[in-house]
């Protein structure tokens, strides 16, 4: 008996373990490559941010429209994470997490209550997929931007909801808490919508008389109804999006777009993705049609339904708005949060129909055999996805902790590097349009979120060489047009510093605010081997810059590299010169 408790504790702790995995190393990944810079869509909680310091904010204000959604619930989460920590974003990061780890929860607890055999080895490899798709580093895009807790809490509504209602005594209580959870979904994000259909089979298979079950059903269009119509009071279509009839004159291209999507979560190649969706798409309706001819499983199979059809409507709408981009843009990996639960739902019932079916007609076909090998070939291609998401992360990591960088001494630009096209703006990693960049600074400084550096010294003269500039051109003088490309390129280093510098900022003449900007990332093998020291090696920078807003004459160019230690910059050897002149 020892042994065999043993054996037990044993078993169950190597599973626990395996259920903690992709858990602990998303979380590893995120610590890793988190960086508390606000990027895109996050900057327009700037705005909300400084209304509620302010008192300016209301309900009204809260609930109204960012592009096409309606994000209340998720502002009123920013405002009670920002405010406490000055707007560390990795809160809201993790607090994600937290939202996909309830999700997880939900679906176990779900599969569970469903299991009906003494062998657990399905249920535990669905629910083990389910952990692995759920928490994939590939939505990095999800996992790096806090703001995407607009979509992430959905899914936690709908599993919990599904849950609620899954119940085997889904009374009036639960009902009413399962429609709560669809009504805070509507209010995150325009898709939060979808998961009042996508239920429609729960609360239809409630197990109660017809007359119960259509009364139920009626209630719940009704408080749909009623959630779509306080949605859309006063709603207009953003600017600058696609026409949601491009389906009808490009049907092949929409039907490419819908597919590349569903299947992305699995496949991070275009032909592999419409494959992909297409047999995500095939097991789907299968397993559709077998529990709707089946009437004791089809209350069972009601939960899995509900996440697989909300997957299927993201799709279908995300496709009528955003099909006109082209299908490249369906493989964002953002939108893995919510196309996943297709494969989630397949699982599920492909492991359901191993519980309770008997070996004939579909289960026959769709056996152990199949979904083991089919289990096999999901856990590979996310260790082959994994694998390719590092170098992502790692390149986003790079962009936005240079961005950050950037950011730091926005006080110190010259406007046309932040304001107008701005081609040279080392902004652009924040944020890709032209945004009101130095507007947000402002609030962030007025409410003590960001202090920005606005008085720093400019060393002319280092004690020690922190690198070096010089003028790249083919041409046979230092001579520009304003339509010309001003070619520079050099190396910086810390010699007092083991972390190399991110940036290195341009000023011309006397003048300490710079025009552009170059990263500090390039190969440089032979200042490591100069200074002796490997950590050197990518030490190399270059830029290109139009003279454009340059006045004619003749102009001394300087490089400065950034000491955080010392809050000062240094200039680098060598003040090239070049002389702008009139086209």
């Amino acid at each position: 008996m020892p042994k065999k408790i043993l054996h037990l504790l044993n078993s169950k702790i190597v599973l626990y373990l395996a259920y903690l995995i992709p858990i602990v190393l998303l979380i590893g990944f995120m610590a890793r490559y988190g960086v508390n810079v606000p990027f895109a869509d996050e900057w327009g909680l700037v705005d909300t941010f400084h209304k509620v310091y302010t008192g300016e904010a209301t309900l009204q204000y809260l609930a109204g429209q960012h592009n096409e959604h309606r994000i209340l619930f998720p502002r009123i989460i920013f405002l009670a994470l920002a405010f406490p920590s000055k707007w560390e974003i990795a809160y809201e990061r993790y607090f994600n997490v937290f939202l996909s780890i309830i999700t997880f929860l939900a679906i176990c607890r779900i599969a569970h209550n469903q299991h009906h055999s003494e062998n657990k080895r399905s249920l535990h490899l669905a629910n083990l997929l389910s952990c692995i798709l759920i928490f994939s580093v590939v939505q990095h895009e999800t996992w790096l931007s806090g703001f995407q807790l607009t979509w992430v809490i959905i899914t936690s509504c709908l599993a919990v909801a599904a849950l609620l209602l899954d119940a085997p005594k889904s009374g009036p209580i639960r009902f009413l808490g399962a429609a709560l959870l669809c009504f805070v979904a509507s209010f995150s994000s325009a898709h939060g919508l979808f998961p009042w259909l996508a239920l429609l089979p729960s609360v239809v298979l409630i197990p109660n008389t017809f007359r119960q079950r259509f009364i139920k059903a009626i209630l719940w269009f009704s408080l749909f109804a009623g959630c779509f119509a306080l949605y859309m009071h006063g709603y207009h279509k953003p600017p600058g999006h696609p026409d949601p009839l491009y389906f009808l004159d490009h049907p092949w291209s929409a039907a490419n777009y819908l597919l590349t999507l569903l299947g992305s979560s699995l496949i991070r190649s275009r032909t592999g993705a419409v494959i992909a969706g297409l047999i995500l798409l095939f097991l789907f309706a299968i397993f559709a049609l077998y529990y709707a001819r089946n009437s004791k499983l089809r209350k069972l199979s009601a939960p899995w339904l509900s996440l697989g059809a909300f997957s299927i409507l993201f799709a279908l709408a995300t496709t009528l708005g955003r099909a006109g981009f082209g299908a490249g843009q369906a493989m964002s990996t953002r939108y893995i949060t919510a196309s996943i639960f297709l494969t989630v739902s397949v699982i599920q019932m492909w492991r359901l129909l191993l519980d309770r079916s008997k070996t004939t007609g579909i289960a026959s076909i769709l056996g152990k055999w199949q979904f083991q090998g089919f289990s096999g070939i999901l856990i590979g291609i996310c260790i082959v996805n994994s694998f390719q998401a590092v170098s992502v992360w790692h390149g986003d990591w790079n962009h936005r902790s240079n961005g950050k960088a950037c950011l730091e001494m926005i006080y110190l630009m010259d406007e046309s590097h932040f304001i107008g096209d701005a081609p040279n703006s080392c902004l652009k990693h924040l944020f890709p349009a032209t945004p009101p960049m130095k507007g947000w600074t402002d609030k962030l400084i007025d409410m003590g979120f960001r202090d920005f550096p606005q008085n720093v010294p400019f060393i002319s003269n280092p004690e020690k060489s922190y690198g070096a500039i010089e003028l790249s051109t083919d041409k046979e003088s230092a001579i520009f047009t304003r339509d010309d490309t001003v070619s520079i390129s050099g190396w910086a280093i810390l010699p007092d510093n083991p972390k190399p510098p991110k940036i290195v900022i341009l000023t011309e003449g006397d003048s300490q605010r710079f025009f552009a900007s170059a990263y500090v990332e390039g190969e440089s093998p032979d200042i490591a081997e100069k200074l002796g020291s490997n950590r050197y090696g990518r030490a190399g920078w270059s830029v290109a810059f139009s003279p454009e807003q340059m006045q004619p004459g003749e102009k001394k160019l300087k490089a400065w590299v950034y000491d955080p230690d010392g809050e000062q910059f240094i200039q680098l050897s060598g003040e090239p010169k070049i002389e702008v002149v009139e086209q």
